[in-house]
């Protein structure tokens, strides 16, 4: 009986090597179907470009040009802004135009001057508490 016993386990050994030798055989050929799936995806993506490398074949060809903005040789002229950048430009203002006044009661008056002329009104009330 111990022989018979022997005899399964070295048969079940040897079924147990051969199931190992399928699995390697099958994990090949799954990676070789995948290799061959690449390689015809690589074929297949350069088969379907465009023809245009195939001599006698038609062809297009289109070309765009975006002008840039001219360089400037001088300074802008005052009041004006060059054609690029980001720039602020104050024409001369005209003396004694520019008016404003503040009445007793915190009413704030101003009047515009010509141009580049800025004018702020400020009526301040301060109380101040003493102990």
């Amino acid at each position: 009986m111990l022989m018979r016993l022997e005899q399964t386990l070295q048969e079940s050994v040897q079924v147990s090597q051969s199931l190992v030798v399928i699995l390697i055989l099958l994990l090949v050929m799954i990676q070789t179907l995948y290799l061959l799936e690449l390689l015809h995806q690589c074929v297949f993506a350069r088969n379907s470009r465009s023809d245009s490398d195939t001599p006698g074949s038609a062809f297009s060809f289109t070309q765009s040009y975006t002008e840039a903005d001219d360089v400037l040789t001088s300074a802008p002229t005052v009041g004006q802004v060059s054609l690029f950048s980001d720039q602020t430009s104050y024409a001369a203002g005209t003396a004694g135009d520019l008016a404003g006044s503040i009445t007793s009661s915190g009413t704030v008056s101003i009047t515009a001057g010509g141009a580049g002329t800025s004018a702020i009104g400020q009526f301040v009330s301060e109380i101040t508490v003493i102990d």
